[in-house]
């Protein structure tokens, strides 16, 4: 099992040098973070994400984090996500 899972991004953004932690969860219960697509969608120069970001395996929760709407000391920001259960 996987517990204390992270992901991070780093990059620069107004000449500085951002460090993110933008997604985490405590565990996974046979299941795991999936990328289903990555670019610009706000065509601000930085990438946007666009996640699967489930922690069960009957479950599925797509995410959009998108970089426009990141705040100073961030590249990106969770704007949207919809959650599916199964079983």
């Amino acid at each position: 099992s996987i517990e204390g899972y992270q992901l991070v991004i780093s990059g620069e953004k107004n000449g500085a040098t951002i460090e993110q932690v933008f997604f985490e969860t405590k565990f996974f219960d046979d299941a795991m973070v999936e990328l289903i697509w990555a670019g610009d969608l706000d065509q601000d120069g930085i990438p946007d994400l666009y996640m699967d970001t489930s922690h069960k395996y009957s479950f599925s929760n797509p995410a959009l984090f998108l970089s426009s709407k990141a705040r100073d000391n961030e590249l990106l920001k969770l704007v949207a996500e919809i959650s599916f259960y199964g079983c």
